[in-house]
């Protein structure tokens, strides 16, 4: 019994000093810091279109995806669906029915028929549809052709 007394004294003392401590108060004032996450840090990188597992560890992020247009598929519901080469159908780039004209109209009509076959690069953010990682594009900014002075929609040089 005098041993327990003891160690209840000692923690007691300790217990004062922390208290004491300036450390101690100042890290009470402090706010929580949030949460490390486990996204992968994309900025600046350029993922392939083929590499399905970099996309799909994006997910929740905005990245830069770079590959060949090799199809596209317009939907009844108006979506558009751009394919890339050798990606297999495990990535598209979407554009949803309520961006579809605005995307449409920045390439003269039709931004499936003027990315078929050529290189593009496309910033957006990763989701997923059915556990395949998809890049959405809700603006034709979000796209750029390959050897065009400039993203779509944006104006001319003066």
């Amino acid at each position: 019994m005098h041993c327990l007394k003891k160690r209840y004294a000692a923690a007691a003392v300790l217990a004062a000093a922390l208290l004491a401590t300036p450390n101690f108060l100042r890290a009470q004032d402090e706010k929580p810091k949030e949460p490390a996450t486990t996204a992968p840090t994309t900025a600046g990188a350029v993922i392939k279109a083929t590499d399905t597992d970099a996309l799909k560890a994006a997910v929740g992020s905005e990245v830069t995806v770079r590959g060949d247009i090799s199809g596209s598929y317009k939907g009844k519901s108006g979506v558009i669906l751009l394919n890339f080469a050798g990606a297999r159908r495990d990535f598209v780039a979407v554009v949803e029915k309520p961006n579809a004209d605005v995307v449409n109209a920045a390439f003269n009509g039709d931004v499936a028929e003027a990315v078929k076959n050529k290189t593009v690069t496309i910033t957006g953010p990763v989701q997923l549809y059915r556990e395949k990682p998809q890049l959405v594009i809700t603006k034709p900014e979000q796209i750029k052709i390959e050897g065009d002075a400039k993203p779509a929609g944006e104006p001319p040089a003066e």
